[in-house]
């Protein structure tokens, strides 16, 4: 009405969304995101690198381990194994977070009791 046209270029149906795309059944030889390696960088140049034939990636053999030979590890195991780091950033500075903890197993006995 007031001299404005709009005029579609292409008919390509791109829909508008923040999910992140499928991998495509190409991804295989996507190594590195959208960059394909076909080759690594020497001292005595460049060596040709053999793209893996089959579709499986690495993260679907990760998928197929066994892992049954493996065990889980209890609370007190697994502080033993760390060497009682946690994984919060205030452990960097010596907090231990014990008051929290200690709040936790206060309500656990009150929950189981």
């Amino acid at each position: 009405q007031d001299g404005i046209a709009v005029k579609t270029l292409s008919e390509q149906g791109g829909r508008i969304t923040n999910k992140k795309p499928r991998k495509a059944a190409s991804a295989g030889s996507m190594l590195y995101g959208r960059f394909v390696k076909s080759a690594t960088l020497t001292a005595r140049g460049e060596e040709s690198t053999k793209l893996p034939t089959g579709s499986e990636s690495s993260e679907e053999e990760e998928e197929k381990l066994d892992l049954s030979s493996a065990r889980r590890l209890t609370d007190e195991e697994l502080m033993r194994a760390c060497g009682g780091r946690t994984a919060h950033k205030g452990a960097r500075h010596g907090l231990t977070m014990s008051a929290k903890l200690a709040r936790l197993e206060e309500q656990e006995r009150a929950f189981l009791a």
